[in-house]
């Protein structure tokens, strides 16, 4: 039987409820929302995307050409999770899924690519989660489009890169090319590259310092490598970088040392993974407090210090050891600020990271001295904070740095540093609370942990907060009478993650007893007996 053209008008014939999408130069996009107030689920199964979908579908067909390779990229508003799946048979979606992506949690686009050998298609707006539940609906934009074989697939056909005003930008698309270069395991990624690649090249100068940075499509586990020769790229590699997961950014850095061109590609650790990507070569600058002896003044006015950086660029010059200060071995970009602190005065430093960077924070007694504080709480975004009361007048250096390699992006981004003078809170410590007084049946208190120092830490997560209490810590008490109950409630007033417990002694490791964590600033609620405690009845 001979196929139609491209062109022929199939008739589309589907018993579900669709829209029909028109091909213009291969292309079609389209933006709709699914509104919360929608309830018809038609398909509902393990679908190609390899989780079930119950949400509300929007169907969609569309005529192809035959023998063409097409992307489908579905877009979410915020708020809404999304799947995406490509079928050819409306009474056996399931039976007849021939590509699908539910890669990523939250409102994130989805991709996934088909090749078509039936004249008509259905494509089809999902979702894990069923009608009226949280992330099921939302707006959202539709693009089909038709690819074409990439022009640089193989490394000898490179695409030729020219930085102008220091920088060049290129986008493609992995999903028609063929795998023409394959790093081993013990490759410059530390991982084999197995995937389809494409390849560009571009000439940088010996002595400047240059990043490199692959943007993948969503859905796409890319990987990016440059190296020297299409025939050594094993030997010759001179940067590389596999960011775990999909649709997550790669930078490199290369400083040659001579001008020479170099090749730059556009991989992946799965043999079958691929995907549309925009690739970003500049070059680049350290930041000019980029090493200890350059470390920019600070000067602490009445209230607070306040300077943002970026280690985005910066080089690495102090390594702390694992056994240091911070609790890990620091070995990323590293930025440096000088204050002068007086003897006896209590200082708080503040570290708050850009989205994305892995911080850690050290005060270092002058260029080559010992660590004197440092804090790494090894959380992606979590603010560090140093409390730190200097034994002797003279100017401290600090440190911003992280436990990831210059390789890896979480270890460098941009940050706000804090630095100010504070009195210790009275009720800061366990053994010195602040009594709280019954008024109709109500003892109540109100105060900020932002400058407390962590006293009280359990051994292990299995406190009666379910945490470690690693953070700042007040302390109060109160008398109780024997057999009655009572509940304590703490209500945070920012967005923050707090632990609240009560215990019966300050002299225990284990402050067991009742605890409770909260958060993101919603309000929890401790109940017990104070029969449960026995005497002493004093609470903290």
């Amino acid at each position: 039987m001979t196929s139609p053209p491209p062109d022929a008008p199939t008739a589309i014939t589907c018993k579900l409820p669709h829209k029909v999408l028109t091909l213009s130069g291969g292309a079609a996009v389209v933006s709709s929302k699914v509104e919360p107030t929608e309830h018809t689920s038609e398909i509902n199964f393990t679908s190609c995307t390899k989780r079930h979908v119950y949400g509300v579908d929007h169907i969609y067909a569309v005529r192809v050409q035959l023998g063409a390779t097409y992307r489908v990229t579905l877009t979410p508003g915020e708020g809404y999770d999304v799947s995406v799946y490509v079928f050819t048979d409306c009474d056996q979606a399931a039976k007849s899924c021939v590509a699908g992506a539910d890669d990523n949690f939250g409102a994130v686009a989805e991709s996934t690519t088909f090749r078509a050998i039936k004249p008509v298609y259905f494509i089809a707006v999902d979702s894990l989660y069923p009608a009226g539940y949280i992330l099921s609906s939302g707006s959202y934009t539709l693009s089909l489009r038709r690819l074409a074989a990439p022009t640089n697939d193989a490394c000898s056909k490179a695409t030729q890169l020219t930085l102008k005003a220091g920088k060049a930008e290129a986008s493609g698309d992995t999903a028609l090319a063929a795998d023409d270069v394959s790093l081993g395991a013990a490759g410059c990624t530390g991982y084999s590259s197995p995937g389809p690649d494409v390849f560009y090249s571009v000439a940088l100068d010996g002595g400047k310092e240059y990043a490199v940075t692959l943007s993948p499509g969503p859905s796409f586990d890319s990987m990016l490598y440059t190296f020297a020769g299409c025939g050594t790229a094993q030997a010759t590699c001179a940067g590389g970088y596999d960011n775990l997961g999909t649709g997550e950014a790669e930078t490199i850095r290369i400083k040659p040392k001579v001008s020479a061109t170099y090749t730059i590609a556009v991989d992946s650790f799965d043999a079958e993974a691929s995907g549309a990507f925009k690739l970003l070569v500049r070059e680049t600058r350290p930041p000019i407090n980029d090493t200890c002896a350059s470390a920019t003044t600070l000067s602490l006015p009445v209230d607070a210090a306040i300077v943002t950086g970026d280690t985005s660029f910066a080089g690495h010059s102090v390594a702390l050891p694992a056994t240091g200060c911070t609790g890990a071995q620091t070995r990323g970009p590293d930025a440096f600020h000088a204050v002068k602190l007086t003897a006896g005065k209590h200082y708080l430093i503040n570290l708050v990271p850009g989205p994305g960077y892995n911080a850690a924070l050290y005060l270092i007694n002058g260029c080559g001295g010992a660590c004197a504080a440092g804090a790494d709480a090894a959380l992606l975004g979590l603010s560090e904070q140093i409390s730190f009361t200097p034994p002797a007048t003279g100017t401290y250096v600090i440190g911003v740095g992280s436990r990831y390699p210059v390789s890896d992006p979480l270890g460098s981004g941009k940050y706000t540093l804090i630095v100010q003078q504070w009195m210790p809170l009275p009720h800061d410590t366990c053994h010195a609370p602040k009594k709280l007084s019954w008024s109709k049946g109500v003892a109540a208190a109100s105060g900020d942990t932002f400058v407390a120092t962590n006293q009280v830490s359990f051994s292990s997560a299995k406190g009666c907060s379910a945490t470690r209490g690693a953070g700042p810590d007040l302390f109060y008490s109160v008398d109780l009478t024997a057999g009655k109950s009572y509940r304590v409630t703490v209500t945070p007033k920012l967005k923050v993650d707090l632990a609240a417990y009560v215990f019966t002694s300050c002299g225990a490791e284990d402050l067991r007893r009742r605890g409770r964590r909260r958060r993101r600033g919603r309000r929890r609620d401790i109940a017990g007996q104070a029969g449960d405690l026995r005497p002493p009845r004093h609470r903290r």
